[in-house]
């Protein structure tokens, strides 16, 4: 390391701290859409226990009813 210059290393650096910055964007974009989709699944998900436990309710209103 005697014989690099400073604006060598300096320039190392910062070639090392692009390609740090630039794989840290790639994996939040990665990331960022493979959590979107399991959300949008989930979503999906509760929508459908919420109907369906509404369906359930209402089934136990009309057995009230029906019981008196």
């Amino acid at each position: 390391m005697g014989n690099l210059s400073n604006g060598l290393i300096i320039f190392l650096f910062l070639i090392i701290l692009a390609g740090y910055v630039g794989v840290v964007i790639v994996y939040c974009g990665i990331a960022s859409h493979i959590y979107n989709e399991k959300h949008k699944k989930a979503r999906k998900r509760v929508k459908r226990y919420n109907h369906n436990l509404i369906q359930l309710l209402k089934m136990y209103e009309k057995e009230k009813k029906i019981d008196g």
